[in-house]
């Protein structure tokens, strides 16, 4: 079976070697997974996925799609070449205002749907089994499109995260936890959070991942 994790900083590894910054694959979730595609990068967006996928449509068995920030976005510009669009309102100079305010929980969960809908229905007409999870924020979940993906290709309901389902002992967060919430969980600096993120920073530490690939793996085996 060949598998293949999609995501950003989480699935890359960013931090994972408990040292700096710098990306540690070997030390990520994927890891775990002898002979898997590690598709992971750093600002990773959820619509980036498409263009990654249609590169392997007839490489893999198995399609992992770990969800990220929800108002990411990545675009072609005119000659072809990838750009990264994330943007905030704090660096306004660069981008024009009008678009900043497109990005709001409603669009973006309609953005995310139609994305992840186009992933099953690509998965599914080329014989890849595909599994959505979010990593550290649930979805909104008000767009109608999330009806179209089943619930078995799921390996969380779509309203939770990896954070809080591997890594809160202690009911910190809330049952439709958000990117927000992650960050809060961070500041607390609670035992969870020393025990699965520090050193780092704001990914999983050598034993965040592990608990992931132990609980990927048990869900992939039950389904």
């Amino acid at each position: 079976m060949q598998l293949a994790f999609f995501g950003d900083s989480w699935v890359s590894g960013c931090e994972a070697n408990e040292k700096d910054g710098w990306d540690a694959p070997e030390f990520a979730f994927a890891s775990y997974f002898p002979d898997s595609v590690n598709l992971g990068f750093s600002g990773g967006s959820n619509d980036y996925f498409v263009s990654q996928l249609t590169n392997y449509l007839d490489k893999i068995d198995v399609a992992v799609f770990c969800l990220t920030e929800p108002s990411r976005r990545y675009w072609q510009d005119d000659s072809g070449e990838w750009i990264n669009g994330n943007r905030t309102s704090s660096d306004l100079e660069h981008v024009n205002k009008h678009l900043v305010s497109l990005s709001n929980d409603v669009n973006d969960d309609r953005l995310t749907s139609e994305t992840c809908v186009l992933l099953y229905t690509l998965c599914k007409t080329n014989n890849i089994r595909a599994y959505f999870v979010n990593m550290f924020g649930g979805q909104y979940c008000d767009s109608e499109l999330w009806q179209l993906i089943p619930e078995d290709a799921w390996l969380l309901p779509r309203h939770t995260c990896i954070a809080a389902h591997c890594f809160d002992t202690q009911d910190w967060f809330p049952e439709f936890p958000t990117t927000g919430d992650f960050t809060d969980w961070l500041h607390t600096n609670n035992a969870d959070v020393q025990q699965y993120i520090r050193p780092c920073e704001a990914h999983p530490n050598k034993l965040g991942h592990k608990a992931i690939a132990e609980f990927i793996r048990e869900r992939i085996n039950d389904l």
